[in-house]
């Protein structure tokens, strides 16, 4: 085994030393060319010997997450030169992971979890104790997009969420975010704005949903709200949107977007307002929901009096969300073109 491992490995270190010693003496010449080649190739070498590393500690140590290799003076160097390397950080977002090489993933991993439950983070360990095992964890709870989602404890209280919302709403308020099932271009990943993470570091009991049909978006709030006997504080519809609505689903279909008619001939209205709170929010996160005279920011105030609704003119992108005395209170739009909308009770 250790003869196998040897060779390769060997030959790495024998090309980083001699494309190191190659740029040292083209740096003492001032060949500048010379040294950026040589200094590239220098680094090369020295991730294919830091990969053979790391590689070998995957194939042949025995790794749980209670049992976390020691982190050698490479690795510690790579930690600090990529954040993708620092377990605090991979915390943080989860999403690097997809930058980490595939035969690094399980040591990271590991010690990912080791800087989590140093922090005294009571996570589910057995269910995410591999990152793949964390994906499958997420993708079982009905997330089948973890990348909107960036902290690691942001998606696991997400996934507890959908699975006992029963205790929810006990100490905090509920808000439910329906996001759309159809985003070809990304543009909901936490990368853009994390949404979710942010509601759930606000103070709010967040339930997230994936849905591409209007009908099952309400269906699945009513659901929540009769396991926890709380009404919803706070509605979140996601989705790419103009002034007519938010498109849930691909295609045309009628169910396949929250629009103006939802709420003008659908019923949807009187359906939503006995789910919300009377002093509730509505987030429209979706571009131009408030644009032109007639609106589906306007549909929807008009329909649930009392509570107010939040979203843009134009398109746009968050900024960010505000909160006061521990509630949602407004959204911050890059390009300002705010558009906000209530009727009082008659």
């Amino acid at each position: 085994m250790w003869r196998a491992a040897a060779a390769p490995f060997l030959t790495d270190v024998a090309g980083f030393g001699e494309a190191a010693e190659s740029a040292f003496r083209a740096f003492e010449s001032g060949d500048v060319a010379g040294f950026a080649r040589d200094f590239g190739r220098a680094g090369f070498a020295f991730a294919r010997v830091h990969a053979r590393l790391v590689d070998f500690a995957v194939t042949h140590a025995r790794l749980t997450s209670d049992a976390v290799p020691e982190e050698s003076f490479w690795e510690k160097g790579a930690r600090l030169l990529w954040p993708s390397r620092d377990p605090e950080r991979l915390a943080a977002d989860h999403n690097l992971m997809a930058s980490v090489p595939f035969e690094e993933r399980d040591v990271l991993w590991s010690r990912t979890l080791a800087s989590l439950r140093a922090g005294g983070k009571d996570l589910p360990w057995d269910k995410i104790r591999t990152y793949d095992g964390f994906i499958r964890y997420l993708y079982d709870a009905g997330i089948r997009y973890p990348q909107r989602i960036r902290s690691v404890e942001t998606a696991v209280t997400l996934a507890e969420n959908r699975a006992h919302p029963e205790r929810l709403g006990r100490d905090c308020p509920i808000a439910i975010v329906l996001s759309n099932q159809a985003d070809g271009e990304g543009s909901f990943e936490a990368s853009e704005y994390p949404t979710l993470d942010v509601l759930v570091s606000g103070g709010y009991d967040v339930v997230y949903f994936e849905t591409g049909r209007d009908v099952d978006g309400l269906q699945f709030m009513e659901r929540v709200v009769g396991a926890s006997e709380r009404r919803i504080s706070l509605a979140v519809f996601s989705g790419h949107g103009d002034g007519k609505g938010i498109a849930l689903g691909a295609g045309r279909r009628e169910e396949a977007s929250l629009d103006i008619n939802d709420f003008r001939s659908r019923g949807f209205g009187p359906y939503l307002d006995r789910l919300l709170a009377p002093d509730a929010d509505i987030f429209l996160d979706a571009c131009a929901t408030g644009e032109g005279d007639d609106n589906v920011g306007l549909a929807i105030a008009q329909s649930v009096p009392g509570r107010t609704v939040h979203g843009t003119r134009i398109d746009n992108r968050i900024s960010r969300l505000e909160f006061k005395n521990g509630r949602f209170s407004r959204v911050v739009w890059e390009d300002g073109q705010g558009y906000v909308a209530k009727f009082q009770r008659s």
